[in-house]
């Protein structure tokens, strides 16, 4: 047999000595439980939506640093959803009628309730409040705060807000019938699309104003 015939088959032998290490090798990870670089139960583990019951409140009040707002949708029970790792841990707790979150970077995690009256922040921290039908709603914002509201439906929304405070409003399925706005200086408001009744407003040098759409020719008159 020629050299070179040698040399062909002996590659041949070796690519397919090579399937089949390769094919025991991914069939032992299998039974294991192993796909790709991790567990098959911790792929699926990863991908799917955990939820945490929480006692009822009234009033959510915001503690802690995080660059994220806290999401705030609504739902008929109260609880947390999150993604990833089940036995994550949240620092929470309900004291009365108030829900206490302290928010911390790098954790995501929705709060989920059917009602809501009162919202508190401390210093530096956020908000977005999602699709909710409410007789009225209270927000009350520290320093350096992000308050957004999206597909809100209030009759009277009160929000008092202190310096270098961040209203943002928008959504097409919005409406306020009555709205106090209240914030400190170098602040943001934002507005797109929001149908105001009656509005009130009390701001000090803003640092950016922005009104769009229905939020702009609804205004018959600001007080």
């Amino acid at each position: 047999m020629k050299t070179s015939n040698k040399l062909l088959l002996s590659f041949v032998g070796l690519i397919v000595l090579l399937m089949l290490l390769s094919d025991t090798v991914m069939w032992a990870n299998y039974k294991r439980g192993k796909s790709g670089d991790g567990l098959l139960t911790d792929d699926n583990n990863n991908s799917k939506e955990h939820k945490i019951a929480v006692n009822a409140f009234k009033v959510l009040k915001i503690e802690g640093t995080s660059s994220d707002r806290l999401t705030v949708d609504s739902d008929e029970k109260y609880q947390i959803s999150f993604w990833g790792e089940k036995d994550q841990r949240f620092d929470y707790r309900t004291q009365n009628d108030t829900m206490f979150i302290k928010l911390k970077d790098g954790e995501h995690f929705t709060l989920q309730c059917p009602a809501l009256q009162t919202v508190i922040l401390s210093e530096g921290t956020g908000i977005s409040v999602r699709e909710f039908k409410l007789p009225s709603l209270n927000i009350l914002a520290g320093k350096s705060c992000r308050i957004e509201l999206i597909d809100m439906n209030v009759n009277v929304l009160d929000v008092t807000g202190g310096e270098e405070n961040e209203f943002i409003a928008m959504g097409n399925k919005s409406l306020v019938d009555s709205i106090h706005l209240q914030l400190g200086k170098s602040s943001v408001l934002k507005s797109y699309e929001v149908p105001y009744g009656r509005v009130s407003m009390a701001v000090d040098s803003l640092r950016e104003l922005e009104l769009r759409g229905e939020s702009l020719t609804s205004m018959k008159q600001i007080k």
